[in-house]
Protein backbone atom coordinates (compact mmCIF):
# COMPACT_ATOMS: atom_id res chain seq x y z
CA UNK A 1 0.00 0.00 0.00
CA UNK A 2 1.78 2.91 -0.59
CA UNK A 3 2.35 6.02 2.07
CA UNK A 4 0.53 9.21 1.77
CA UNK A 5 2.79 10.56 4.45
CA UNK A 6 5.57 12.67 4.61
CA UNK A 7 8.82 11.07 5.76
CA UNK A 8 11.99 12.92 6.08
CA UNK A 9 14.42 9.99 5.59
CA UNK A 10 12.73 7.58 4.11
CA UNK A 11 13.73 4.67 6.77
CA UNK A 12 11.06 2.16 5.08
CA UNK A 13 13.31 2.41 2.00
CA UNK A 14 16.48 1.71 3.93
CA UNK A 15 14.88 -1.58 5.80
CA UNK A 16 13.71 -2.83 2.16
CA UNK A 17 17.25 -2.49 1.07
CA UNK A 18 18.49 -4.05 3.88
CA UNK A 19 15.95 -6.95 3.39
CA UNK A 20 16.90 -7.34 0.26
CA UNK A 21 13.85 -5.99 -1.90
CA UNK A 22 14.19 -3.36 -3.93
CA UNK A 23 12.28 -0.20 -2.83
CA UNK A 24 9.41 0.73 -5.05
CA UNK A 25 7.92 3.97 -3.33
CA UNK A 26 5.78 7.15 -3.73
CA UNK A 27 7.98 10.04 -5.05
CA UNK A 28 6.42 12.35 -1.96
CA UNK A 29 8.39 13.75 0.63
CA UNK A 30 11.97 12.72 1.37
CA UNK A 31 11.06 9.42 -0.05
CA UNK A 32 12.79 10.42 -3.58
CA UNK A 33 16.09 12.05 -2.59
CA UNK A 34 16.53 8.55 -0.26
CA UNK A 35 14.94 5.80 -2.83
CA UNK A 36 17.68 7.64 -5.20
CA UNK A 37 20.38 6.75 -2.80
CA UNK A 38 19.05 3.42 -1.39
CA UNK A 39 18.23 1.82 -5.33
CA UNK A 40 14.54 3.09 -5.01
CA UNK A 41 12.25 3.53 -7.85
CA UNK A 42 9.62 5.98 -7.47
CA UNK A 43 6.26 6.43 -8.86
CA UNK A 44 3.97 9.38 -9.13
CA UNK A 45 1.55 9.14 -6.26
CA UNK A 46 -0.83 11.52 -7.46
CA UNK A 47 -1.21 9.27 -10.79
CA UNK A 48 -3.90 7.42 -9.06
CA UNK A 49 -2.31 3.70 -9.72
CA UNK A 50 -1.52 4.07 -13.28
CA UNK A 51 1.97 5.09 -12.49
CA UNK A 52 1.99 2.55 -9.69
CA UNK A 53 1.40 0.15 -11.83
CA UNK A 54 3.56 0.76 -14.71
CA UNK A 55 6.69 0.70 -12.39
CA UNK A 56 5.80 -2.52 -10.92
CA UNK A 57 5.26 -4.11 -15.05
CA UNK A 58 9.02 -1.84 -15.38
CA UNK A 59 10.61 -3.85 -12.78
CA UNK A 60 8.90 -7.70 -13.64
CA UNK A 61 9.19 -6.98 -16.89
CA UNK A 62 13.08 -6.35 -17.09
CA UNK A 63 13.78 -7.91 -13.59
CA UNK A 64 17.50 -9.41 -13.82
CA UNK A 65 18.79 -5.95 -14.55
CA UNK A 66 16.64 -4.46 -12.10
CA UNK A 67 18.04 -7.16 -9.72
CA UNK A 68 21.74 -6.81 -10.55
CA UNK A 69 22.00 -2.59 -10.20
CA UNK A 70 19.98 -3.49 -6.62
CA UNK A 71 22.25 -5.95 -5.30
CA UNK A 72 25.50 -4.21 -6.58
CA UNK A 73 24.16 -1.08 -4.98
CA UNK A 74 23.42 -3.32 -1.93
CA UNK A 75 26.02 -3.98 -0.89
CA UNK A 76 27.44 -0.50 -0.33
CA UNK A 77 23.83 0.13 1.37
CA UNK A 78 24.67 -2.00 3.84
CA UNK A 79 28.34 -1.48 5.05
CA UNK A 80 27.27 2.33 4.97
CA UNK A 81 24.06 1.61 7.47
CA UNK A 82 25.70 -1.21 9.39
CA UNK A 83 28.87 0.40 10.40
CA UNK A 84 29.96 2.68 13.28
CA UNK A 85 29.38 5.85 11.05
CA UNK A 86 25.98 5.64 11.01
CA UNK A 87 25.19 4.64 14.71
CA UNK A 88 27.32 7.72 15.33
CA UNK A 89 25.08 9.83 12.97
CA UNK A 90 21.89 8.89 14.43
CA UNK A 91 23.48 9.90 18.10
CA UNK A 92 24.72 13.07 16.82
CA UNK A 93 20.73 13.64 15.47
CA UNK A 94 19.24 13.03 19.14
CA UNK A 95 22.09 14.54 20.99
CA UNK A 96 21.43 17.90 19.09
CA UNK A 97 18.08 17.70 19.18
CA UNK A 98 17.80 17.19 22.70
CA UNK A 99 19.81 20.24 23.33
CA UNK A 100 17.99 22.50 20.94
CA UNK A 101 14.96 21.98 22.49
Amino acid sequence: MPTKCYETFGLTIAESALSGTIPLVSGIGAYKDTAREFCGICFDLHDGMTDLIAKMSEILGDYPKFWQEFESKRSIIVQDLLAQKYLSNLVGIYTDSKNNS
